[in-house]
């Protein structure tokens, strides 16, 4: 809920369970909060956009309880994901670069152009996947398009290959 600066939550059939948050900078403050991803270990990340930072709270399925919060000199954080490792992915918006951090908060990798033969760097990235293989995909607002970022574990077959030539 952005515009009111706070999550609301609602059970499957769309019935209220509870809200957290309000304008301010303190812990469970937010100022104009954009993504949201969750871990395996159920961890709720929080794009707190107007705030640079990641807000990380606990939800047990009645309400939200404040963790923690990352900041990774971020810079207007918007979109979010997590992978199988539940390391978080982070588009660093205002920074033009995807973040990448561990399940402790600690930076993994930050990349500030896609790697899958498009030309130049990222421009105001806002929102991101990750599917299961790593591959990151990339809505890179700033440059009208979608690219992705091959990570190196990921082994690209010539296209005359994979197209079955």
């Amino acid at each position: 809920d952005s515009g009111n600066h706070r999550l609301q939550a609602f059970d499957s059939l769309g019935n209220w369970l509870s809200e957290f948050g309000s304008l301010g900078s303190g812990e469970g403050q937010f100022n104009n909060p954009q993504g949201l991803a969750v871990d395996s270990a159920g961890r709720v990340f929080v794009a707190d956009t107007g705030n640079n930072r990641i807000m990380v709270l606990n939800f047990d399925g009645a309400s939200f309880s404040y963790l923690t919060q990352y900041t990774a000199s971020l810079s207007g954080p918007t979109g979010l994901a997590v992978d199988g490792e539940d390391n978080l992915y982070i588009a660093d918006t205002q920074n033009n670069r995807i973040v990448v951090l561990d399940t402790d908060g600690s930076l993994v990798a930050q990349y500030t152009a896609p790697n899958d033969g498009s030309a130049g760097g990222f421009n105001k990235p806002y929102g991101l996947a990750v599917r299961e293989d790593g591959l990151i995909i990339v809505a890179d607002t700033g440059n009208a398009r979608v690219v992705r970022i091959y990570p190196s574990r990921i082994v690209l077959l010539p296209l005359v290959a994979r197209m079955g030539y």
